[in-house]
C-alpha cells in the first residue's frame, strides 16, 4: 500500500483549532463528507499541536481511505503534514490514487486558508 505525504506552511500567528471546522464545512459544500475520527489540540511549551484524522469510503476501490493531519503552530508560523493512506483493494492492495486524491482535497482547502505547499512525497 502506498501513502501520500504533503507538507504545508503558513506564516503569521494564527490558531489551528478551527481547521477541523473549516475542512468539514468545505467537504460538505463539495458533497465529499468524510468521518472525523480524531480532532485533538494540545499546547506544549507555547506551541499548539493539532492532530486530525479523517476517513472516507471510495467506491472505485471499495475501501476506506484515511487522511491524518498533523499541525504545529508557534508565534510566527504553522506547519502542517498531511498523510493520505489506505484505499487499497485487490490481491495487491492497490489504491488507484484514492489516498492521494483524499490528501489533495485537504491540501486544496488549506491553500484557500493561506497555506502554501512546501513539498510532496
Amino acid at each position: 500500500m502506498s501513502a501520500s505525504i504533503i507538507y504545508l506552511t503558513r506564516h503569521g500567528k494564527k490558531d489551528l483549532s478551527d481547521l477541523s471546522d473549516i475542512l468539514m464545512k468545505a467537504f460538505q459544500k463539495q458533497m465529499h463528507v468524510p468521518e472525523l475520527v480524531v480532532n485533538e489540540i494540545t499546547e506544549v511549551n507555547g506551541h499548539q499541536i493539532l492532530l486530525l484524522m479523517l476517513e472516507k469510503y471510495y467506491m472505485r476501490t471499495s475501501s476506506m481511505t484515511a487522511v491524518t493531519i498533523h499541525g504545529i503552530a508557534d508565534e510566527t508560523m504553522q506547519k502542517i503534514t498531511i498523510i493520505g493512506t489506505g484505499g487499497g483493494s485487490g490481491a495487491f492492495n492497490i489504491s488507484w490514487g484514492a489516498n492521494k486524491n483524499f490528501a489533495m482535497m485537504v491540501v486544496n482547502v488549506l491553500k484557500e486558508e493561506g497555506f502554501a505547499l512546501v513539498s510532496e512525497d
